[in-house]
């Protein structure tokens, strides 16, 4: 659930409450391998939604902007590996480019031991990764 006060992924208990206390990048009981920082964007079914609610495309750039500048991107993530293709959707398609092709050089590498060559935690699930790599090439 986002929390339109914050513009992040929230637990909420039965009650209505907010969790609390907060910090989106700071590990959280309600995310497994994750943030919520980066679970704010894991909301494929409705992008234009998301986009609305944290402010529009501008605020919605400027949020990726930071996850990215202060390093809470987490490839090694699978409901990550979506976030850098989101400028797109935003407007600002240049910066999926950028992201990617940062992904593609720091997290890939092409040898028949890439996965275990990699900096990334993601080495230890080289079929996702892989057909990722594959797909991003």
């Amino acid at each position: 659930m986002i929390d339109a006060k914050t513009g992040f992924a929230r637990g909420r208990h039965a009650d209505g409450s907010w969790d609390s206390p907060f910090d989106p990048a700071k590990p959280s009981k309600y995310i497994t391998e994750g943030l919520p920082y980066q679970y704010t964007f894991f909301v494929p079914q409705d992008l234009p939604g998301l986009i609305d609610l944290v402010g529009g495309r501008e605020a919605f750039i400027a949020k990726l902007d930071t996850l990215f500048a202060k390093g809470y991107y987490d490839h090694g993530n699978e409901p990550s590996h979506h976030i850098a293709y989101l400028y797109d959707n935003a407007g600002a398609a240049w910066k999926t480019q950028l992201h990617v092709r940062e992904v593609m050089e720091k997290q890939y590498a092409d040898t028949p031991r890439a996965w275990q060559e990699t900096t990334t935690p993601a080495r230890c699930r080289p079929g996702s990764s892989s057909a990722l790599s594959a797909s991003i090439r």
